[in-house]
């Protein structure tokens, strides 16, 4: 929800990461699908994130938030949807009756219950996701903060390892041609 348009998604990007048959992280391609990522860690005062983290913490059921640790969590739990002069409603907007409406709308063209958990889980990830700092430790290094319920919750979620994470936010390389710096 924007100032000027109850409905506004914005612009941002997705993320694919390729894993091998161990686990561990080989690959990773960003895609541009015209929504605003920036939406994700930072709005203009008065606005809100991105619509679906509402509506799962106003809708989900009680095994739904079990899965997705969420509780009894509210969008103030969480960086995303809780930072100072957010809001967290929009007139004449019903975050958990759009929820339902989302659940039976992904039903109807095909997608199992399954699927839909997994979507489900996959954005309440970004939620905890939210919650976690990364550290500087100097110019070329970082770690992850761990000592957060989110941290675990976020793993458990993406079924990765803290290693692994680790490894994927806190290093990076640079291919050029087929040499990895």
């Amino acid at each position: 929800c924007t100032v000027t348009n109850k409905n506004s998604s914005r612009f941002g990007k997705f993320i694919e990461i390729a894993f091998d048959k161990t686990g561990t992280a080989c690959n990773a391609k960003v895609e541009t699908f015209l929504l605003e990522s920036t939406r994700l860690n930072k709005q203009p005062t008065g606005e809100r994130s991105f619509h679906i983290f509402y509506e799962i913490l106003s809708g989900a059921y009680e095994n739904e938030r079990k899965i997705c640790y969420l509780g009894n969590s509210t969008a103030r739990d969480f960086k995303m949807t809780g930072m100072p002069g957010l809001s967290n409603h929009c007139d004449g907007i019903d975050d958990a009756n759009l929820y339902n409406d989302l659940m039976k709308s992904m039903a109807q063209i095909g997608f199992t219950a399954n699927d839909q958990i997994n979507i489900i889980s996959t954005t309440a990830a970004l939620l905890h996701a939210s919650n976690v700092d990364i550290l500087s430790i100097n110019d070329e290094s970082s770690s992850i903060k761990t000592d957060v319920a989110s941290f675990s919750h976020f793993i458990k979620i993406m079924g990765i390892t803290e290693e692994n994470l680790d490894r994927i936010i806190c290093s990076s390389s640079i291919m050029i041609r087929k040499d990895v710096l």
